[in-house]
């Protein structure tokens, strides 16, 4: 029940009614539904400070991104992947004993054998192994053969040395440390 309905029961005519409230609203007098109006806003004032202090301290969330963006991200990760999976299989041919590591991955992106590398769940690399021993059955010719074939030279990406072809000084580069390594004299 508001204040003009007990008035009104109480005997005061609508003009005393008008003259009460206007009083009231020149004194700053209200009415209110709330018993101690006084302390509920001194609450949802501290309420309010305590929210926007948290407000600042938390890092405004992320908004959708731009999908060209994330296109973008997207492409950059599988190029990633992809040279990882090209890096892992040109170790492994390495080390297999491959004489020329950069035709024989020529041959298995043509035969289509890079595309079944894949990274399991555990983040290692599968497929590497059948892929290894499928160049190997095809391109034997392409692998030393660890019995016969001790003096051959594996090839060291751009410069290979020749049997019996060392140089005399320490090497200046990084290349030609590892042509000296795979060639047998450190």
């Amino acid at each position: 029940m508001d204040l003009e309905k007990i008035l009104k029961s109480q005997g005061y005519t609508d003009e005393q009614i008008q003259a009460i409230m206007s009083a009231m609203k020149e004194n700053s007098i209200y009415t209110s539904d709330v018993e101690n109006p006084g302390e509920e806003i001194r609450k949802l004032q501290d309420e309010n400070d305590r929210l926007k202090t948290e407000k600042e301290k938390k890092p405004e969330k992320v908004k959708e991104t731009d999908p060209a963006l994330n296109e973008m991200v997207k492409q950059m990760r599988e190029e990633v992947k992809k040279t990882k999976l090209a890096a892992v299989a040109m170790i492994s041919l390495t080390k297999a004993g491959a004489k020329d590591v950069d035709y024989l991955m020529y041959k298995a992106e043509n035969d289509g054998e890079l595309q079944k590398l894949n990274v399991g769940e555990d983040g290692k690399i599968n497929g590497v192994d059948e892929m290894v021993s499928g160049l190997q059955k095809n391109y034997a010719a392409y692998f030393v053969d660890a019995d016969k074939d001790k003096e051959t030279l594996v090839r060291a990406q751009v410069k290979k040395l020749e049997v019996g072809q060392m140089p005399d000084e320490e090497p200046q580069t990084l290349e030609e440390a590892i042509a000296q390594k795979y060639s047998g004299e450190e």
